[in-house]
């Protein structure tokens, strides 16, 4: 049977223009994460990837100031709400993700 796996969304503080540049992305703001529970690290949402190479990434805030940091944290907990999610939820789900990365790289 396969296991039932919650996601939430998140807003990883090491963002820059300059990290997103490193990867191809000209970021006008923090974009989202997706973490999946019991899933190593994260991915960002809406990001260029391989297999879909223009797909455009969205931005929760504008610049990466502390208080655009706090507007796309704000914007996070509005859609982990949404989606059901209590802060618990998402810090169970953060930190299985953590867990999981930790024990993969001690293999």
């Amino acid at each position: 049977m396969r296991e039932s796996k919650r996601m939430c969304y998140y807003i990883t503080e090491f963002q820059s223009k300059e990290s997103h540049a490193e990867n191809g992305v000209n970021a006008t703001g923090f974009v989202p994460s997706i973490v999946v529970e019991n899933e190593a690290g994260h991915s960002y949402a809406s990001y260029p990837t391989k297999e879909d190479p223009i797909r455009l990434p969205y931005f929760w805030s504008k610049g990466f100031s502390q208080e655009a940091y706090k507007n796309a944290c704000k914007i996070c907990e509005e859609k982990n709400k949404s989606m059901g999610l209590t802060k618990r939820d998402v810090g169970e789900i953060v930190l299985s993700s953590m867990m999981k990365e930790y024990k993969e790289s001690k293999s």
